[in-house]
């Protein structure tokens, strides 16, 4: 992150009669920074994008843009670019039109905007021409300079969303608030357009808030992740240490495709994590007599035939082919929990369905019962085997 605060929201509250939608919500995004708002259906990320957008107000907090607080600003005071996942575009108006419209409204006056007298104005042949300039250019840096002459109707969806994003960036806004731009896309087309926005974004350098309820998106896209769960902010870091480093179970298992794995466990006198008598985490003392999770990435495991020091027995259900990757589907014989194994699929060949196996976890995370982690650090058990 830059090391100045472009955009600050703090203590950020709404409720919608009696549901209450975000509960203190806090962030501060850099100047330029591309920030990803991450979560589920109705967790309350887009409500929070049209609170800082100024298309909603909230209960209590503030919203801080440049150094200036815009609370109680109207959307069209705070010189901010919205895309939309429909497009919003006008399906009467070209591209072009659609485009310098935003700078039309801005840089004319209202008698200027007249239909035929206000061409004979002073100053509006001149103000139109600089706003056909930075449509072209625009146009041009989206590479959509051929559709200009096109209204909606003749554009596919991609052609379109560029058109949006167009708009958008014309403004030269102090910041960017994209809501799911990309999930009316085929899946071909929402990787290549991805790969444009963030090509858009460091280009502009525009302080960027783009909300999505994908992961592959968040992850590849944005320079940290904010993780929202039932109105709340429940982390927010750079794309790897979200998934390395998840600070909260319900982080953990929203991020990763297949899900993380999971072991109910409980922490013994001597600070060890045991489960199904084995001692699979150490240096939890302060944690004795308590229940906690364990959690390891798919990829994170290695699969032996014979009995290992802290491994976990397990009986192979299914495996799963998946063209360069291979899934080992298991069932944990102390009980019942489902675990997936990540291997090349020449590996996976070797374990078949109702083979006994063991599994030895590297990096566990150490999760308590209220979800936080109780161990900052991940535990490899290879080391702590011979320790």
């Amino acid at each position: 992150m830059t090391a100045s605060v472009h955009l600050e929201l703090t203590g950020i509250e709404k409720a919608f009669g009696t549901t209450t939608v975000l509960r203190g919500v806090s962030l501060s995004a850099g100047a330029g920074e591309f920030i990803a708002l991450l979560g589920p259906s109705g967790c309350g990320k887009s409500t929070l994008l049209r609170i800082v957008a100024g298309l909603e107000q909230p209960d209590s907090g503030r919203v801080v843009l440049a150094g200036t607080d815009v609370t109680g600003l109207r959307a069209a005071h705070r010189d901010m670019a919205m895309v939309f996942q429909s497009y919003a575009l006008y399906p009467h108006l070209t591209a072009r039109q659609n485009m310098a419209l935003p700078l039309v409204m801005r840089r004319l006056s209202r008698w200027q905007r007249t239909p035929f007298v206000g061409r004979l104005l002073p100053g509006t042949g001149a103000t139109l021409a600089t706003v056909r300039t930075d449509v072209e250019d625009a146009a041009r840096t989206l590479q959509i300079d051929a559709l200009l002459d096109r209204k909606p109707g003749q554009m596919s969806g991609g052609q379109r969303q560029r058109v949006a994003l167009g708009r958008a960036l014309v403004r030269h806004p102090k910041a960017f608030l994209m809501d799911e731009p990309l999930s009316n896309l085929d899946a071909s087309l929402r990787v290549h357009t991805r790969t444009e926005i963030v090509d858009l974004h460091r280009r502009a350098g525009v302080t960027t808030l783009y909300v999505t309820h994908d992961q592959e998106e968040a992850l590849s896209m944005a320079d940290r992740v904010a993780v929202m769960m039932g109105g709340r902010l429940l982390q927010i870091a750079p794309p790897e240490e979200i998934y390395r480093a998840p600070a909260h179970l319900d982080v953990a298992c929203f991020i990763g495709s297949p899900r993380i794995n999971l072991l109910a466990a409980h922490v013994t006198r001597d600070g060890f994590a045991e489960h199904g008598g084995q001692r699979l985490a150490a240096d939890l003392s302060g944690q004795a007599g308590q229940a906690v999770t364990l959690a390891f990435r798919p990829e994170a495991v290695e699969l032996y035939e014979a009995a290992r020091p802290q491994s976990v027995a397990a009986t192979v259900t299914r495996v799963e082919f998946l063209g360069a990757e291979a899934l080992v589907h298991l069932s944990a014989e102390a009980d019942g929990a489902a675990l997936v194994v990540r291997q090349s699929p020449q590996a996976a060949q070797r374990h078949a369905a109702g083979a006994r196996r063991h599994l030895v976890a590297r990096d566990i995370l150490v999760f308590g019962t209220g979800g936080g982690r109780v161990h900052r650090e991940t535990i490899d058990t290879r080391e702590a085997a011979h320790g």
